[in-house]
């Protein structure tokens, strides 16, 4: 999209397929109140919501690079320094949502953009959720999320909170280190098992004691 001064945004449509879904329609909108609070400079910002065609519609900060599961396919394991780097990025940006009471709740690589190859930027909050339960509508109180980065609680809805965030950039940074998730197996459910009852896997011995033990 570009406005009449000349600056460009990105624009983001709900999908045909759930364009007369009335819950998708809803978290649509919902994941735009909640982003249009936010701004921080690891965080995609949400300009405002518009209708294009008769459907809602984000106009949205536009990142020119990768997604950090490009990145990460293409150069992992990835340095210490650049892997911390990244890290503190998120991590920024997760606390500056987490602190307007926001829970993200599908953080993975895929979610995360480089904007010029190297900050990362946390977008696609499509299924966050406010922290707090008041209100909270019936879609919130299902699993939700990438077996890959999910916590063990994230089984059980109203046992997903902050902490469930951060688990998920503990998983992105061992990939990060790794080149792959810290856990596999041939199904959801037994990723999920992994999570809640395999033992914590090795961070290579290249990486220095702090990382490794962060």
């Amino acid at each position: 999209l570009e406005a009449e001064d000349g600056r460009r945004y990105a624009g983001k449509l709900l999908h045909d397929s759930q364009g007369q879904d009335p819950d998708a329609v809803a978290r649509f909108v919902q994941e735009g109140a909640l982003l249009r609070r936010l701004d921080h400079p690891n965080l995609v910002r949400v300009i405002e919501t518009v209708t294009v065609g008769g459907r809602p519609a984000l106009v949205m900060e536009l990142v020119e690079g990768p997604t950090l599961a490009q990145h990460i396919a293409r150069a992992a394991p990835l340095p210490e320094a650049e892997l911390l780097a990244i890290g503190r990025g998120i991590a920024g940006g997760l606390a500056h949502a987490h602190a307007a009471g926001i829970i993200h709740r599908d953080l993975k690589p895929g979610n995360i953009l480089l904007a010029g190859g190297r900050a990362p930027k946390i977008g696609d909050f499509g299924m966050a959720r406010a922290s707090s339960l008041a209100g909270i509508e019936h879609q919130a109180m299902t699993v939700v999320g990438t077996p890959d980065y999910m916590a063990p609680e994230c089984v059980d809805p109203l046992a997903v909170d902050l902490r469930s965030d951060i688990y998920a950039l503990g998983c992105i940074l061992f990939e990060m280190a790794t080149g792959r998730p810290p856990f596999a197996a041939a199904t959801p459910i037994g990723l999920l098992h992994q999570h809640r009852s395999a033992p914590i896997p090795a961070v290579p011995e290249s990486m220095s004691l702090g990382t490794r033990t962060l």
